[in-house]
């Protein structure tokens, strides 16, 4: 019974050396990591990501009232998302077709 309980203890010792190990292994990866990562860094690429820029021109937009100028950049940002949703829903539909059929080259 004695050998039984200083196996457990051996192996209860092996893994608390090895929680030990892995905590500070992960201590070491997260410092590392929080050194790599800057917040002017992140602020940059969030401020260019497509949503963040979309979102940023249209409070611009409506920022400007309802002047012509103001009129004419709500009317264009509409037709650039028709365009956008337009080609969409092409791509989808090429998709869902399938490759277009190849016509045999005309004859002269």
């Amino acid at each position: 019974m004695s050998k039984a309980l200083d196996d457990l203890a051996a192996h209860k010792q092996l893994l608390i050396a090895r929680s030990t190990l892995m905590r500070l292994h992960l201590q070491s990866e997260l410092l590392g990591l929080r050194e790599s990562v800057s917040w002017t860094k992140i602020g940059l690429k969030a401020a260019t990501s497509a949503p963040v820029r979309s979102a940023l021109f249209g409070l611009a937009v409506s920022r400007l009232g309802h002047n012509r100028m103001a009129r004419l950049l709500g009317l264009a940002s509409k037709v650039i998302l028709v365009a956008k949703m337009t080609g969409v829903a092409v791509e989808i539909r090429r998709k869902l077709t399938g490759p277009a059929e190849q016509l045999p080259p005309a004859e002269k």
